[in-house]
Formats: structure tokens, sequence, C-alpha cells
């Protein structure tokens, strides 16, 4: 299950081998040669050894590469009575650990259907018997296939592992039937299903259907159908290379790759235990959340609460979190003011008369609980007391075209680049309109659709330099002998907010903990944590909004001040429609510290606030 990937990488394959036994000789003999001053006859030798060499090399390469999954096959099935179907080979998926080590996710195993040969069988009672104890059978099935005289051929069960067949085969009855068959297996089960994706069939063909089998499907596959030619086999028949033929030969050549992930897969499936806990707690429709390095965009990993093992059975299903269009609510609230210093609209002393509500275009704005701070409220009360007026106070100091331009910037109306099929980008055109109350909505995260997966890009420019990531979960493709690996290297993106910026922003969030009464008992002394949460109306399709339905969002990143060439992780949480509860900092907080101290402890990660204390503080 689990492979070395430093070990992997320095072994020699089979061609590499033979290629370098048969230098290794060719030296040795033309050392001997040379010693003895046998000039004469050395180019001959010379000639004819390399003459030998190539056919050895090319026999291998044509026995081993090019028809080594057909031979594999004929192994296989070499004590089947008939094979059927096409024979499918597909690169394998990997989980990484966080020291390296890769751990399958997804690979093909053999497995047999079952049949009999009615003609055949000599007694039908004794026959069922036998196979029953092995293989538990309905017997009113079996004996009417076994009745059907003239029938050559009748399946008695699928998908059989080939320890039971080997005992089946002990059977001394000619009437029995094996059918070796290839089918897509995922060793975690139900871990990583929303990423991972499944395999079926389509127009006669078993490929990728959903998540990373369909989106690195032409990767993952490789079609043994197409009859592959050799290069030697060309230089040896006197057939003249061509442009053509030389495109065919690269063309055909075995090469389906295996993908290593980015996921971490101890990380992942207590991301998805996670989830499962606030759905079963507050009876949701359903929980997602990702944890990603906001440097590089690497998804350490990504769920949603409603995984299925894709063993057992596959079906259709979104990835919510690049296929749902969502308003997320108050995370948004600390990009508005970034946006707002960055542009220089207000300073780090910003104040306002908060009075709890204000009217934009005759629509009312209000804070969640419609009581307002008074005068000198600042950026800390702000992002503390999550007030939606004194974001759309800083939306209009901003002005509606760099607010516009900033949001576009952000990527909020652009697809993330994430290689995961069917993602969709935000619905931003609110921010057309001209009018105050549409800038002043999008502030605190209502009255534009985005993605969850758009919001964790832009808000990945506060956890760490002010640039845009683009998410990824393949770090990289592997490829056989012939072919060197190829390293993933996610798009870069322009910076948005300047440093200074983002370090302010930063110490808001991480103040948010540290100063609140709601957050300050999860305050740890070691590690800075920023966060900010966000509670939104869902609304309704026929406009409007729902006043008794939320959806709840949670941010947050962490060490937050950690230096530059050290490791830091953000985590995105929400829940669409918990029961019996308000806010997100009840249904997802315990989540999100179980998490955050359950990566530091994994990780070992160093702290980053040791400057303050003259010891490590143990808790």
């Amino acid at each position: 299950m689990a492979r070395s990937r430093k070990s992997k990488k320095q072994k020699k394959g089979p061609v590499q081998k033979t290629v370098s036994f048969f230098v290794f000789q060719y030296s040795r003999m033309q050392d001997f040669f040379a010693k003895r001053k046998i000039f004469s006859s050395i180019n001959i030798i010379n000639v004819f050894f390399v003459l030998v060499a190539m056919l050895f090399v090319w026999r291998l390469y044509d026995l081993q590469v090019v028809r080594g999954e057909e031979f594999r096959d004929r192994i296989d099935n070499q004590y089947t009575k008939e094979e059927r179907g096409k024979s499918i080979s597909r690169g394998d998926i990997f989980f990484q650990t966080k020291d390296g080590t890769e751990i399958l996710a997804a690979t093909m195993r053999p497995l047999y259907t079952v049949a009999i040969e009615p003609k055949k069988i000599q007694n039908k009672e004794a026959l069922y018997s036998q196979v029953n104890a092995i293989l538990p059978i309905n017997k009113a099935s079996f004996i009417k296939k076994a009745s059907k005289a003239n029938d050559p051929y009748e399946e008695i069960a699928e998908k059989i592992d080939r320890a039971t067949v080997d005992e089946l085969k002990k059977i001394e009855e000619p009437g029995m039937v094996y059918v070796l068959q290839k089918d897509r297996f995922y060793p975690g089960g139900s871990l990583g299903s929303n990423l991972l994706g499944f395999m079926s069939f389509t127009e006669n063909e078993f490929s990728g259907s959903y998540g990373l089998e369909k989106y690195y499907d032409h990767i993952l596959r490789r079609d043994t159908s197409v009859k592959t030619t050799s290069i030697f086999a060309s230089l040896f028949s006197g057939e003249k290379e061509t442009e053509e033929s030389r495109a065919d030969i690269k063309k055909n050549i075995a090469k389906e790759g295996s993908l290593v992930l980015t996921v971490e897969p101890t990380v992942q499936s207590y991301l998805e235990n996670q989830l499962d806990g606030i759905v079963s707690r507050w009876r949701s429709r359903y929980a997602a959340g990702v944890v990603i390095d906001p440097k590089t965009g690497a998804i350490v990993a990504m769920g949603v609460s409603d995984n299925f093992d894709l063993n057992k059975n596959t079906r259709h299903y979104r990835n919510y979190l690049v296929e749902d269009r969502l308003e997320l609510g108050s995370i948004i609230k600390p990009l508005t003011v970034a946006i707002g210093l960055n542009t220089g609209a207000i300073t780090s002393d910003f104040s306002y008369n908060d009075k709890g509500t204000m009217t934009l275009d005759r629509y009312p704005i209000s804070n969640y609980d419609k009581k307002g701070r008074g005068p000198y409220t600042d950026l800390q009360k702000i992002l503390t007391n999550s007030l939606n007026t004194g974001v759309a106070t800083i939306a209009l100091r901003i002005g509606h075209t760099d607010f516009k331009k900033y949001f576009y910037g952000l990527g909020f109306a652009e697809e993330t680049g994430i290689d995961l099929p069917f993602e969709v980008y935000g619905l931003t055109s609110n921010l057309e309109s001209g009018r105050d109350v549409e800038i002043a909505t999008a502030s605190f995260g209502q009255g534009i659709a985005i993605t969850p997966m758009e919001a964790v890009r832009a808000l990945s420019t506060i956890a760490y330099d002010g640039t845009p990531v683009t998410p990824y979960l393949v770090d990289s493709i592997e490829y056989g002998d012939l072919i060197p690996s190829k390293n993933i290297v996610p798009q870069t993106a322009d910076q948005v907010f300047t440093k200074q910026v983002v370090s302010q922003v930063q110490d808001y969030m991480v103040n948010i903990v540290d100063d609140s009464d709601t957050f300050r008992p999860y305050s740890n002394p070691n590690y800075s944590v920023g966060i900010k949460t966000g509670t939104a109306q869902i609304a309704k399709p026929t406009g409007g909004y729902y006043s008794d339905r939320f959806l709840h969002s949670f941010v947050g990143f962490f060490p937050a001040k950690a230096a530059p060439d050290e490791d830091r992780y953000l985590v995105l949480l929400y829940t669409v429609e918990p029961k019996g509860v308000r806010y997100s900092s009840t249904t997802l907080k315990d989540p999100f510290f179980n998490i955050v101290n359950f990566m530091i402890n994994y990780y070992e990660l160093p702290p980053d606030r040791l400057d303050s204390f003259d010891t490590l503080i143990i808790e």
C-alpha cells in the first residue's frame, strides 16, 4: 500500500538494467583487446557486439514494455476456460504522507466472473454443494442455470477475488469457467471519494467519470487495443523512418501515468471525521472543508460530509467546493478591510460612528444584532464584532471602480484553475450595477455568489504574502522507466496586497482569537491563529432570503506569524442549514480548533510566539 518515493526513483527499470549490463561488458571487451593489441579485428567485433546488444535490448523492450501488459494478462488467464472483454490498463493514484511516502489511493486489481457450462455439468447438486462451500450462492438460481442443457455459458457470480477463484479451481468439474476482468480498487474505501472520483462504463469504454479520475483520464488511461510499433523493429526491417512514423511511435509507446497527490491521508481522514461530526451534531444538509498551503496552493485535505465507499457503489454527486456558488458571508470582510488599506481609502487609524443601521438605495444595511457601537468604532472592532455597517462604510470609501477591480483581481469572477472537473466561477454581476447597496452587501459576503474554492484562493492572500494561489491536488505525474516523472508547477498570479497590509489584517484576525470573549479560551500562547467567522442568509430561488435558513462559514490560518520559509496552513469550513443554532461561532468553532491543534502536533510545527516567552509553554 505504501512505498518510499526516494527509493522508488533510484531504482532502475528492466531496460535500463540491460543497457547498463551491455555497456559494462562492452567496456571490458575493449580493455581486453587493447591490452593484447588486437587491432585488426576490433572494429568487426565492435560492430558485431553492438548489433547483438541492440537485438537483446529491443527484444527485452518488446517483451516487458510494449507487450508487457499482454503477457501479464496471459499469465492471469492461463487457467481460464474463456476470456471476454477488453484488457484495461490504468495508472495508480497515490496519497502522499507528510514525509513523502506514497500511499495507494486507487489502483487496478484482478477480479473474476465465475460461470458454468451447463452442457458439460454431470451432477448439478454435487457441483452446487462444492461451489457453495467456497462461494455462497443461491441454490435455486444455480440449479436453474445448470439445467439449461444446451447452454454453453451462464454466469453465477461477479467480482470474485483471486484467492476464492484459486479455491474454486480445485473442484474437479469440467463445467466451471473463470473469466478474468480488471476492476478499479480504492484501498481507502470512502477516504477522499469526493476528490478521487470513480470509474464507469461510458460509450462502451471504462473511463473516469468524476473527480481526479475524470480530470486526469487522459494521463491515467492507455488503450491497449492500439498496435504498438517498436523503433528497433523499424530499424532492422529496413523501413525508412519518416516524421509520420516517428510521431506514430511516440503516440503508441505505453505511457499511462500515475498521480502523486498533495493530499495527506491522515489529515484527510481527520478533516472528514470533523465534517461528519458537524452534520451529526447540528443536523446540517452537509458540511465541507479545505486545508491548503497558502504559499503554494497545495491542497493538504479537501472533503465533504457525504462521502461513500467507492468500492461498493458509485453515484453522481457534486463537489460542492468547486461546483456550488454560495453567499459565504462575513469571512469576506478581512478582504474588504485589506482593499481599503491597500488603496489608501482608509488608514490603520480609521474609525466611524456606528449607528447599527444605514440605508443605501432605499435598502437597510444592519449589523447582525442591529445595535450600534457608537463613534470611534475602529477596524479591530469591525472585524471582531463582524459589523456590516463598518465594512459597508469602507466599501463606499473605496468606491465602485476600485472595489470591483480588487474583487476581480482576487478571482471572484473566474475559475481557480484547480485540477478537478466541472468547476464553475462566481456570479458577480451585481458589482456592475453602479448602486451603492451592491458593493455594500458584497463587502460582507452577500449579494455575490462565489465558490468556496474561490474564497480559499482569495483568502490565501491574507494568510501569506498578498498573492492569490492556484489550488492544486496533483504534485507529480509518474510514468514508466522510459519517461521521466513530471512535477506539477501551478500558475502564479500578480500580488494584490502589499506585505504591510497583509501583516496588519493578520494582526486584526489574530486579535479576534486572543482578545474576544468567545474565542479567548482557544488562544494558544505558543501559536498565533487568525480567524474570521461568517453567517449568511440563504437566498430563495424566487428572490429574497429565507429568514430561518443560514450558511455558516469559518476561515483561519496558523501559525499566522510564521517565518516565510516555515509551514503555515489555511483552513476553510462551512455547513449549510444547521438546525437549532444561529451563528457559526457555535457550530464551527470546535471543529476548526480541533483541526488546528491536530495539525500543530501532527506536523510538529515550530511555535511563532517564542520571542515573547522565556520558555515554551505547554498546556
